[in-house]
C-alpha cells in the first residue's frame, strides 16, 4: 500500500513513526532545517522558501506520478492534502489540523476524506469551519481534545495519549 505522507513545517522527522511503512513517500515543503526549533521561524522559511502554492504543486505532481492508497498530512501538509482531495488521487486521505481549510471551504472531496481538528484555533473560529464542512460528502470530521500539533512531539502542543488514539484509529481504519 502506497502512503503519501505531507509533512508540517518540522519535516519528516516530526512524523509518528507508527504510520511509516515500507512503501511510505514522505514529502516535505522544502529542505528543512533541522536545526532550527523555533516554530514562528520555521513557518516563516516555510513562507519564504516554499509557500502554500509550490507546495501543493510539488504534491499534486508526486500524487499524480505516485497514485498512492492514502495521502495522510499534517498541519501545513494537511492543508495541501484537503486541496488534493478534489481529486481522484488516491481513495482515502487523512488530515491533522489542516488550518488553511479555512481558505478552501468551497472544495468537495472526492475521496474518503477524514479531517482532524485540534480542540481549538487561534487564527479562526474552528467551529464556524466545521458547521461549513459538515454536510460535505465523502468527508468525516473529528475534533480532538488537543491543541494544533498533537501529533507531532517536536511541537510544543504534542499530547501523547491523543497521538496514539488518532494512530490507533488511523492504523485500524485505513491501514490493512
Amino acid at each position: 500500500m502506497k502512503i503519501l505522507i505531507l509533512t508540517d513545517i518540522f519535516g519528516e522527522k516530526a512524523i509518528p513513526s507508527e504510520l511509516l511503512t515500507k512503501d511510505s513517500i514522505i514529502l516535505e515543503p522544502y529542505e528543512i532545517d533541522e536545526s532550527i526549533k523555533d516554530e514562528k521561524l520555521l513557518y516563516n522559511n516555510f513562507i519564504k522558501e516554499s509557500g502554500h502554492e509550490n507546495y501543493f504543486q510539488l504534491a499534486y505532481k508526486r500524487a499524480v506520478e505516485l497514485d498512492p492508497d492514502i495521502i495522510i498530512g499534517f498541519s501545513i501538509g494537511a492543508s495541501i492534502a484537503w486541496r488534493l482531495s478534489s481529486f481522484n488521487f488516491s481513495s482515502k486521505i487523512i488530515c491533522f489540523y489542516p488550518s488553511q481549510i479555512r481558505n478552501h471551504l468551497d472544495i468537495i472531496p472526492k475521496v474518503e476524506t477524514t479531517v482532524v481538528f485540534p480542540k481549538k484555533e487561534l487564527h479562526f473560529n474552528l467551529d464556524k469551519i466545521i458547521e461549513e464542512l459538515r454536510l460535505k460528502k465523502n468527508l468525516e470530521l473529528k475534533k480532538s481534545i488537543a491543541l494544533h500539533g498533537f501529533m507531532n512531539e517536536k511541537s510544543i502542543n504534542y499530547d501523547k495519549s491523543e497521538k496514539f488514539k488518532f494512530v490507533q484509529m488511523i492504523l485500524q481504519k485505513f491501514y490493512e
